[in-house]
């Protein structure tokens, strides 16, 4: 799973920012996006949806109760399965407010 951190070195004439962000856990359709409609006939049709490519989420770690500083990117290659473990286990938190 691919993960959204500095992996080269940065000079020392920039000065590392903070920043701060409210996690709140993150709800199944807070990861989806609409993806298309789906004909089921008779003229009756449903939402097909996806996953939200680029949303980024952080990890709660079961035994220490506290995030994960590395936050994930969901992408076409993640893990369905994990996903669901994470959702099974509440680990999963996503910024409250991504855009303020």
């Amino acid at each position: 799973m691919s993960t959204a951190t500095a992996t080269a070195q940065r000079p020392f004439v920039l000065k590392p920012h903070q920043v701060t962000l409210e996690l709140i856990p993150a709800l199944p359709e807070d990861l989806k996006e609409f993806d298309c409609w789906v004909d089921l006939g008779e003229g009756n049709s449903r939402k097909k949806m996806k996953l939200k490519s680029g949303m980024i989420f952080w990890l709660k770690s079961p035994s220490t109760l506290e995030i994960i500083q590395t936050p994930y990117i969901l992408t076409e290659r993640t893990s369905l399965e994990d996903l669901k473990e994470w959702f099974d286990n509440n680990m999963i938190y996503i910024a409250k407010n991504p855009f303020k």
